[in-house]
């Protein structure tokens, strides 16, 4: 093979290398306080919501999870285990309809950057998980052995993880089995794990009823007096915090225009991406042969979308939903298109969304500023921040550098 021929087949796959380099690097920073605060909830005091995580690094790692550059690289490998599985389900998909458009769109999606940004977020597990079910659809029993097991623990990681993953789970599970198993039994797989999504989740909501604003201070000042950094201490409260009080506060916010404002830019930035996305994920479905696929499909993806929008009536961090949203588009679409006919038999190609549309919001998406919630600015390209910030370092051997400001 020629040299001008390896590098017009190499091309692609640079190019597509370059737009995740930016995506991430957009948004990459250490993990904030927050992020390892929820690393460092756990069982200690009773029973508290989003505790399950943290108690299990507690248990493995001992005295190593009070330290912030432990919980820290833990928080990269999650964020970056769910990001480059990302990306290789995206390079690997089928040759099939939008199969560029998909690729080049998920990988420029403001998502990616929100998910280095909050790099080991609790939701990022749900994810990763997700991620494991779609490798496993070769293998469909151990696929929705997997997916059950996951509607039992994730609740346990966080309450809210029906909203960000369970309708992704049972998406896996109705549209890419192998072995060819009926619809029947697709569905009747899908619904009980809907059962064991709801019946988790309640269990998970009841208990947290016992957890006491005594045993959130308990856990608070012991975290607080061992860590080696001053942690969130606002991201205790919502483990004893009241749905009615936050939505509450949620109808103020909403009155003021400045949020009204700020979900508007939100919009813009990531709506795109997710409009784009999610529309090749509906014309996939629509393409499967049978009904009943088809139409749960359909719904399931719809439900992927919406459910995370419900977070905005009882939670602050108002750009982080509109960012799951995006991803759960991407979700979605991997998923579909990565289904083969011998499986979920098609009964016609897809009609394309084109290459301009997707280069398009591609490029809208690398060049927009998404609206990181924290307050910290977007980098971009020749991303002099960073650079200055590592030359800086090499120069002073400063490790505190590192360590993100109070606050933060």
């Amino acid at each position: 093979m020629s040299a001008s021929s390896e590098s017009t087949r190499a091309w692609p796959r640079a190019l597509l290398l370059v737009v995740l380099a930016l995506s991430v690097l957009k948004g990459l920073r250490m993990p904030n306080r927050w992020s390892v605060t929820q690393y460092l909830f756990g069982y200690d005091f009773g029973f508290i919501p989003r505790g399950l995580f943290g108690e299990t690094l507690s248990l493995t790692l001992g005295s190593w999870t009070r330290k912030y550059v432990v919980l820290a690289a833990i928080a990269f490998v999650v964020a970056g285990a769910l990001i480059w599985l990302i990306a290789r389900l995206a390079a690997r998909l089928p040759e099939v309809t939008d199969r560029g458009a998909v690729t080049l769109v998920a990988l420029a999606s403001p998502a990616i950057t929100m998910m280095a940004h909050l790099a080991g977020y609790l939701e990022q597990l749900g994810y990763l998980w997700v991620l494991a079910l779609i490798l496993l659809r070769r293998r469909w029993a151990l696929q929705v052995a997997a997916a059950i097991g996951g509607a039992i623990v994730l609740p346990f990681v966080h309450e809210a993880s029906i909203l960000w993953v369970g309708a992704l789970t049972m998406l896996a599970v109705v549209v890419s089995p192998a072995g060819a198993p009926s619809v029947a039994t697709r569905m009747r797989a899908m619904a009980l794990l809907a059962i064991v999504w709801v019946l988790s989740t309640a269990l998970v909501v009841v208990l947290a009823r016992q957890t006491t604003t005594e045993r959130v201070n308990a856990l608070r000042t012991d975290r607080t007096a061992s860590f080696d950094i001053r942690p969130r201490q606002d991201a205790f409260s919502p483990l004893s915090g009241s749905l009615s009080r936050s939505h509450e506060e949620m109808r103020r916010r909403w009155h003021e225009p400045a949020t009204q404002l700020d979900m508007v830019w939100s919009i813009t930035t990531f709506g795109p991406a997710t409009i784009l996305l999610a529309l090749i994920a509906i014309r996939r479905a629509r393409t499967f042969a049978d009904r009943g696929t088809k139409e749960v499909a359909i719904i399931l993806t719809i439900f992927s979308l919406a459910a995370p929008l419900l977070l905005h009536l009882v939670a602050w961090d108002l750009h982080r939903w509109n960012a799951l949203v995006a991803l759960n588009a991407g979700m979605a679409a991997l998923l579909m298109l990565g289904t083969r006919p011998e499986t979920v038999p098609i009964a016609a190609a897809a009609k394309p969304v084109g290459l301009v549309a997707a280069l398009v919001v591609a490029f809208w998406s690398i060049a927009s500023d998404p609206v990181l919630f924290d307050g910290y600015g977007a980098a971009h390209p020749p991303f002099a921040w960073h650079v200055t910030f590592l030359i800086q370092f090499f120069k002073t051997g400063d490790w505190s550098m590192w360590i993100p400001i109070v606050g933060n």
